[in-house]
């Protein structure tokens, strides 16, 4: 067989499909395909992206997959140069070959449990509906390739740390089903989720810096998530499901176990509701409450914008609630959590800064009473 006719195969196979595998200079491998701009991506323009596998060496299947699955995002137009970088081509090029789409996890995840429990049922309460369809609903939607990168992203984002472990379990297990030699230690620790030891006073962002990072976004939709998320200390899951009665926010909180319920959430400080144009609603286009965080992440890195993890302006919103002496089941109430969780998490970080501010607030409590 001549040493190209395996990537004319391929691409014979591709004939219908919008790219082409190429061998370039020194046998190395890239797709080529109509793409939109890094800098630009309205416009679109006939570019590579280089796969780092070389043509004498190369694991074939891997190349036809990858191929396929940038096949699959052009047409389902949700292609984003965040997946295709060098970290996450490789990581998808692991594990023997194998590159899996989020539709494809979410299949393997089922046939897991079929095999392991071949008379499981799946209604009711069993461990079908209380496991696997839980960790099946965060997947259900996702598109692009669910390489370890992408997948620990999901699972991390997760604000129940009992879903959060299920979840990371309930892959591991479905990609020991799929005999996937990948290393599984990021998906260990994205099921542990943050602690006390892994988030300090550094990752909670100032005022300053979530302005500035609001001021240089320019997209409308994510400069409005960015905003609402600062100002309101929503879960970025919540922002399809909000809306405004004057300066109260109703807010639909939707929680791992038990029914959807409306909750209010006040702006703090309440000025951002004006100055950051809230009012003027700005909602990203998908379907799925459980991508925003991800696609806002996606987003600033293929603008190559500095920005902190959505979920860290909620933490900062937190800070602001204790320091301006907000009454904790009145934040706890606000930010849709129990008293508890909010203590647990939130006190730990008022820094010497936070307790100069509470001091000027609360310094005439603290003054002899006449008698």
């Amino acid at each position: 067989m001549a040493p190209d006719s395996w990537i004319n195969q391929i691409n014979r196979r591709l004939s219908k499909c919008r790219l082409l595998v190429e061998e370039r200079g020194l046998g190395k491998i890239s797709l080529l395909a109509t793409l939109p701009k890094r800098n630009d991506p309205s416009q679109r323009h006939r570019t590579r992206i280089a796969l780092g596998l070389n043509q004498s060496s190369a694991d074939r299947s891997v190349v036809k997959s990858l191929a396929y699955r940038l096949d699959e995002q052009l047409q389902e137009d949700t292609f984003s140069w965040a997946n295709w970088t060098k970290e996450r081509i490789a990581s998808a090029s692991s594990g023997g070959g194998e590159v899996m789409s989020f539709q494809e996890l979410v299949q393997a995840i089922d046939d897991r449990f079929d095999a392991h429990y071949p008379d499981g049922k799946k209604t009711g309460q069993c461990i079908y509906t209380a496991k696997y369809k839980t960790a099946i609903n965060r997947f259900k939607g996702l598109h692009g390739t669910a390489d370890m990168a992408a997948i620990c992203g999901v699972v991390a984002e997760i604000e129940s740390p009992s879903t959060r472990k299920n979840v990371s379990s309930i892959v591991s297990v479905t990609l020991d089903f799929l005999k996937l030699d990948w290393d599984k230690k990021p998906l260990h620790e994205a099921g542990k989720g943050y602690t006390s030891s892994q988030l300090s006073e550094k990752d909670i962002p100032s005022d300053k810096k979530m302005l500035a990072i609001w001021d240089s976004i320019p997209d409308p939709r994510w400069k409005w998530v960015h905003g609402m998320v600062m100002a309101f200390g929503l879960r970025p899951s919540e922002l399809l499901d909000v809306e405004f009665r004057r300066d109260i926010l109703d807010v639909w909180t939707f929680k791992t176990k038990g029914e959807p319920f409306l909750r209010e959430a006040w702006a703090l400080p309440d000025e951002w509701i004006e100055q950051l144009d809230l009012r003027n609603v700005q909602k990203p286009a998908t379907a799925d409450r459980r991508n925003i965080a991800r696609q806002y992440s996606d987003y600033m890195e293929r603008k190559k914008l500095k920005y902190v993890p959505l979920y860290h302006l909620r933490h900062a919103y937190a800070i602001r609630c204790l320091v301006q002496g907000i009454e904790v089941g009145l934040a706890a109430r606000l930010m849709g959590h129990s008293v508890e969780m909010h203590r647990k998490h939130y006190q730990r970080w008022i820094n010497k800064s936070h307790m100069a501010k509470l001091r000027e607030l609360q310094k005439d409590k603290f003054k002899c009473l006449s008698s």
